[in-house]
């Protein structure tokens, strides 16, 4: 297991053979969406690592409302371009550089409920999770399948990556201070 941040940020960045594949076989600029929030980093990062593989000069662009500038920061020195925009503005949409878009769902294989997530961390942990409010009728669910496809399926199952967190926040970890906003149903985080 990682023991800092920076082997955390180079294990999740860190391409797959299959990412690797996918980008000799797709040449082209990589454009990632988000890329300041809770995923988007280690993609951009990913990305680049994988091209840097392949060895082609195709650009990753990351575009996010870059709330923390230390994350576009860490993109510009990793040679990675940037574009600030709120994804959730339609002119800001329209004013991104064209490009064939392949656009891909990341998420992993399984459906799970926060509640349960919290009880499983709550055995972890030796404690009694505290949950207020109670789950809608509908779910918002995305299927990750063409990412299977192109990159492996994920090397690491959710479980692991559980209880690898219950033991670095257990350590005293730093987190990333960026809440999951599960709770929001309208997209505006």
């Amino acid at each position: 297991m990682p023991e800092n941040p920076e082997q955390i940020d180079g294990f999740l960045s860190e391409p797959t053979i299959g990412v690797v594949e996918t980008l000799q076989e797709h040449p082209g600029d990589v454009m990632v969406l988000g890329a300041g929030g809770k995923m988007g980093a280690t993609t951009a990062l990913m990305a680049a690592k994988g091209l840097a593989a392949v060895g082609r000069g195709d650009r990753v662009v990351a575009v996010s409302r870059f709330l923390d500038q230390s994350v576009r920061r860490l993109f510009e020195a990793r040679g990675i371009s940037t574009i600030t925009a709120d994804l959730l503005n339609r002119d800001a949409v329209a004013r991104l550089p064209d490009s064939p878009a392949l656009p891909l769902n990341v998420t992993g294989p399984e459906v799970v409920s926060v509640r349960s997530l919290a009880e499983r961390f709550g055995r972890l942990f030796n404690k009694e999770p505290i949950i207020t409010g109670t789950e809608e009728d509908s779910v918002w669910l995305n299927n990750a399948g063409e990412s299977f496809r192109l990159f492996g399926y994920p090397t690491v199952t959710l479980d692991q990556m559980v209880v690898w967190t219950s033991e670095w926040i257990v350590r005293g970890g730093t987190t990333l201070g960026k809440p999951t906003n599960f709770e929001v149903r309208d997209g505006a985080f």
